[in-house]
């Protein structure tokens, strides 16, 4: 029976948590479910899209989901915005479309599923009959 592992919240810490879960996998096959009440992953309350172009308050060379790659997010802003430097503040959601491209480059990984929840709890439906056996972490950054 695969592991179920339940992650409450898909805005940066639970996207970023699943994108590194999914770059080096548990050793045996697991499932991976982001529970999110929101309709997209990745963006959360801070990096949602907006009508004002609100900045980020870090430059872009700093903002890197992956420690490896301490640039990841500077290429990523560049290839949208060819202009975009080191030292940018660039727009929060920009931000938003890196981590959902983060994470949907690494959902791909033959020992790891990963599925989106919307549901405001984790119940048998959010991960099948194997909820007294998951793992659950909390990555809310709003009150539940």
């Amino acid at each position: 029976m695969r592991k179920a592992l339940v992650i409450v919240g898909a805005g940066f810490c639970g996207t970023v948590l699943a994108a590194n879960l999914l770059r080096r996998p548990p050793s045996d096959a697991t499932d991976i479910v982001l529970i999110e009440r929101g309709s997209t992953m990745g963006r959360g309350v801070a990096y949602a899209a907006r009508e004002f172009p609100y900045l980020l308050n870090v430059p872009a060379a700093r903002l890197s989901a992956d420690s490896q790659d301490p640039l990841q997010f500077l290429r990523f802003a560049q290839r949208h915005a060819p202009d975009a430097g080191g030292e940018d503040f660039l727009p929060r959601a920009l931000y938003g479309d890196y981590l959902q491209d983060v994470l949907s480059q690494r959902r791909s990984r033959p020992s790891c599923a990963i599925t989106h929840s919307s549901s405001r709890r984790i119940s048998r439906s959010a991960v099948g009959e194997r909820i007294a056996e998951c793992e659950r972490i909390a990555c809310s950054g709003q009150p539940f």
